[in-house]
């Protein structure tokens, strides 16, 4: 039963893949067309200097254009990993920056700008970066209610942080994320219910909601529980959950400029934090 229903998953995640394919090709083909229409019919009103020829006058000239985007787009992990919302628009923009740039180092080594349109190119880039992830953050969240890929979760404890991360996954539908229900270890929370879902009693238990099938991740949410706790939690279920989630007790912090530092030796890691108003430029764009 377990295979049968991993070859299912399986499934389910290539046709995911498939179909986000294809609407980024919809949405890449058109925003194609839309720059090659701006470039002949719109910008030779304001400069008169480009030439009477229309760009990419055969369009099979355009074909190669899009598996770069494709390249990028998967480079970025648009494909196979779950995004909020800032993360996926960071995610997009960067994928359409070095597209474009990739086509133009193209475009320049092979000295194609006789039948390339570099201005159309720099078009759809600018174009891109409004649009693709507009489109794609819809087109995964329909994907999410008509393919059955929307992940049940469950949280380990029913604290003020799991309240916080309910409220927070609530707020991303982007990432396709179901709390089911809490996980908590305080009897007196037992049978109780936050933000209408229920707390059911012992930690331990999460093991068993696993096996059974009833969710296939796992947010620990616990950050007062002490480290060897949290420490046999996750040796315990990492095994046995799709992923862990865990969440240490340092929300308030600024999350822009802020990643992750691996001590693999060590097997630690640690928040880097980058002090982005240190550049002249974004201190000057934040106090205009």
């Amino acid at each position: 039963m377990h295979g049968k229903n991993s070859i299912n998953n399986l499934l389910k995640n290539v046709s995911y893949i498939l179909l986000l394919v294809l609407a980024d090709l919809v949405v890449l083909f058109l925003l194609f067309y839309a720059a090659r229409y701006l470039r002949i019919h719109v910008l030779p009103f304001f400069y008169s200097g480009f030439p009477s020829d229309a760009p990419f006058r055969k369009l099979s000239n355009a074909w190669w254009l899009f598996p770069i985007w494709l390249f990028f787009l998967f480079y970025e992990g648009l494909y196979t990993r779950r995004l909020s919302f800032w993360d996926e628009v960071n995610a997009a923009w960067k994928a359409a920056f070095f597209s474009t740039v990739g086509i133009f180092a193209i475009v320049s080594i092979g000295k194609m700008s006789d039948i390339v349109s570099r201005t159309s190119i720099i078009i759809m880039g600018c174009l891109s970066l409004v649009f693709l992830p507009v489109v794609r953050i819809e087109a995964k969240r329909l994907l999410y209610r008509v393919s059955g890929l929307r992940r049940r979760v469950l949280i380990l404890g029913a604290g003020e942080t799991g309240r916080l991360i309910l409220r927070a996954l609530r707020k991303e539908p982007n990432l396709g994320y179901d709390v089911i229900g809490f996980l908590d270890d305080d009897p007196a929370k037992a049978g109780m219910k936050v933000d209408g879902l229920k707390v059911h009693p012992g930690v331990d238990r999460a093991a068993s909601y696993l096996r059974a099938g009833r969710v296939s991740d796992i947010i620990i949410a616990m950050p007062g529980a002490g480290k060897e706790r949290i420490q046999n939690l996750i040796n315990t279920l990492q095994h046995q959950a799709q992923r862990i989630l865990y969440v240490p007790d340092m929300h308030g912090i600024a999350v822009l400029g802020t990643s992750l530092l691996h001590f693999f030796h060590e097997q630690a890691f640690a928040l880097e934090l980058k002090n982005n108003l240190a550049q002249p430029l974004n201190f000057f764009m934040k106090r205009s």
